[in-house]
């Protein structure tokens, strides 16, 4: 078979595309974009955390994943707020407390991935957040 050629997992030949993207020019927005569209399908979850004062925080993420099981790690990626320069409560709540937890699915189901796009939103408050992830399935 050509080399430009490659069979795929059904067994159908598919025309192999090399891709060479040059990111000098994208604007982090771009970037993002480029990144979480590269990657399907993202496991979807929420970290929580508590603020030093003792308030509950709950946060949709993406962008994180295991990094070694020995020790035991993972990454998370947390963006600043659209501002550019506003740092989220989940972020800042992590680095004063040193503490967190990822709840996720390794199949996220429509109900989950609605809760995670509510949750996500600019507006809402960390007691509706966790409203939203604690709905029932229908």
């Amino acid at each position: 078979m050509p080399h430009h050629l490659r069979r795929n997992a059904a067994g159908h030949v598919r025309e192999a595309i090399n891709v060479i993207i040059n990111s000098d020019g994208l604007d982090a927005r771009s970037a993002y974009k480029l990144l979480i569209g590269s990657v399907t399908p993202r496991a979807i979850g929420w970290v929580s955390t508590l603020s030093p004062s003792g308030s509950a925080n709950l946060a949709p993420i993406s962008f994180f994943t295991v990094v070694s099981r020995k020790p035991p790690m993972v990454s998370l990626t947390i963006q600043p707020r659209s501002d550019g320069r506003t740092l989220k409560d989940t972020f800042v709540n992590i680095r004063d407390t040193g503490e967190f937890v990822i709840t996720w699915s390794r199949f996220p189901t429509p109900t989950i991935c609605t809760a995670a796009a509510l949750s996500s939103t600019a507006t809402a408050t960390s007691s509706t957040r966790w409203v939203w992830a604690k709905r029932p399935a229908k």
